[in-house]
């Protein structure tokens, strides 16, 4: 089962992220990473661990991140630029698998309400699907990792902006920013309250 979920879809500043994981079929007994949970509910210190107990174990996961820049949600929209980078990810995963198990049939669990359509692939979506599909809860921890990465260096880049604090998150005091600095580059300004 392909797991997939994304990080920053609700922002107004930021990429939005998606990453799809799967367990090889060698590596599903035992070896099932400890404190594996919905991303939201990890501190930052579990999530960068058990990111990097996915990306340095090739040989246990199968694994594809993909982002939209804030200039490609504008143009496509949140939704569809969301239901576009999982395409691309899930799609990224499935030709992994296939060159590995040419007869396997593929599933995908998105998070959320809508899952793209897969060629190949039956793929679906499950509401809070990262608190009970662990593909699903390792997709979210990649996810949300990459973004915070992001978010860190526009941080550095963009100090006025607090994306330190925020995240890219609308709030009261992101608001008030934007009133007094205008909007950064990677603003989304087809955001309110962008």
């Amino acid at each position: 089962v392909i797991g997939s979920d994304e990080s920053g879809s609700g922002c107004i500043a930021g990429p939005v992220v998606t990453a799809s994981c799967c367990v090889r079929d060698n590596a599903a007994d035992g070896l099932w990473i400890d404190g594996v949970d919905d991303s939201k509910s990890l501190s930052t210190k579990d999530r960068e661990r058990i990111y990097e107990a996915i990306v340095q174990n090739p040989s246990r996961y199968l694994w594809s991140i993909q982002e939209r820049s804030a200039a490609e949600i504008d143009e496509q929209s949140a939704t569809n630029a969301t239901l576009n980078c999982f395409q691309d990810s899930i799609e990224d995963v499935v030709s992994q698998l296939r060159a590995e198990y040419p007869h396997c049939q593929p599933y995908s669990i998105v998070d959320g309400h809508r899952s793209p359509k897969v060629d190949g692939c039956t793929s679906r979506p499950w509401k809070q699907g990262d608190a009970y599909v662990y593909t699903v809860a390792l997709a979210s921890i990649l996810a949300r990792v990459t973004r915070d990465r992001h978010m860190a260096l526009a941080a550095v880049k963009y100090p006025l902006y607090d994306f330190d604090r925020n995240g890219g998150y609308p709030s009261r005091a992101h608001t008030e920013i934007l009133h007094q600095h205008g909007y950064s580059p990677i603003h989304r300004q087809s955001c309110k309250p962008v």
